[in-house]
């Protein structure tokens, strides 16, 4: 994707043009928080600087915009949750990427493996499997196939690496984000416009469920599960927050799903 290693390149990922600093004003508005991480030492990762050498625990995160904390501050997002509750870890590495597919993902962790070596814990939130039909050529049931066999390739090397793997998706089987928000909160809480309603509308579904389902290094939780506890979030830790349950983009999810990933994720972990 970008080069030998997965930050050597990063500088066609870019969310802020260089000319507009002088005026602190990111061009895309859906990024709202953060400046400075995103313009930080590692382009657009929002995480420590990236090294060879680990004293400590070497925890490594992956995934897609969830994971980089599209629209969040760093803080709120489930990856840096997840790293504040852990002791003795050497840093925080995250190389989430917008827009990334599984395969991406996935290739995006080799080549970290390649530049800076095994870390001894993976943390990974997929996107929906869809995002993988164009490198498929539009073939859905190669598309499973290509998903699979990366999957596959990663989960063995991890278990001959001894690295301990935490894979799991945001996408969820529901018939529409109106069965999670009562019809008295549609208007605060669900995007509007029909482009916001169409992002949205990608989480929809259980095709990366079906074709990760079977591996022992994937975890899925169930539609109930995550609203009851969403909610919880929403109406006790996160009560007044305006980004509880939407990012200040109005499309992502806001802090209170990332509480539950977090919370899922660390419930599987062993540590």
């Amino acid at each position: 994707m970008y080069g030998d290693g997965p930050n050597s390149d990063l500088k066609n990922v870019r969310f802020f043009d260089p000319a507009e600093l002088k005026d602190k004003k990111p061009i895309r508005n859906d990024i709202g928080y953060g400046l400075n991480d995103w313009l930080g030492i590692n382009h657009t990762y929002r995480c420590d600087k990236f090294t060879k050498s680990h004293s400590q625990r070497h925890i490594l995160f992956a995934g897609c915009s969830f994971t980089a904390g599209e629209a969040l501050e760093k803080e709120q997002t489930w990856a840096f949750k997840v790293h504040s509750s852990m002791a003795k870890t050497s840093g925080y590495y995250n190389i989430g990427v917008p827009g990334f597919s599984i395969t991406d993902i996935v290739d995006q962790i080799f080549k970290y493996f390649h530049t800076y070596g095994n870390p001894d814990d993976i943390y990974i939130l997929f996107p929906n499997a869809s995002r993988d039909l164009e490198y498929a050529g539009n073939d859905k049931r190669y598309m499973e196939l290509l998903i699979w066999r990366s999957y596959f390739y990663l989960e063995q090397y991890c278990k001959s690496n001894s690295i301990n793997l935490y894979s799991f998706t945001w996408e969820i089987p529901t018939s529409g984000w109106n069965s999670i928000y009562p019809d008295q909160q549609e208007k605060k809480y669900y995007p509007g416009t029909t482009e916001e309603r169409e992002d949205w509308s990608q989480q929809l579904g259980d095709e990366t469920i079906k074709i990760l389902g079977g591996f022992d290094t994937f975890y899925y939780f169930s539609e109930d599960d995550m609203i009851r506890n969403v909610f919880k979030y929403d109406t006790t830790k996160n009560k007044g927050n305006k980004n509880s349950l939407v990012a200040t983009d109005s499309v992502h999810p806001g802090e209170s799903f990332h509480d539950f990933y977090a919370d899922f994720i660390l419930s599987k972990a062993r540590i």
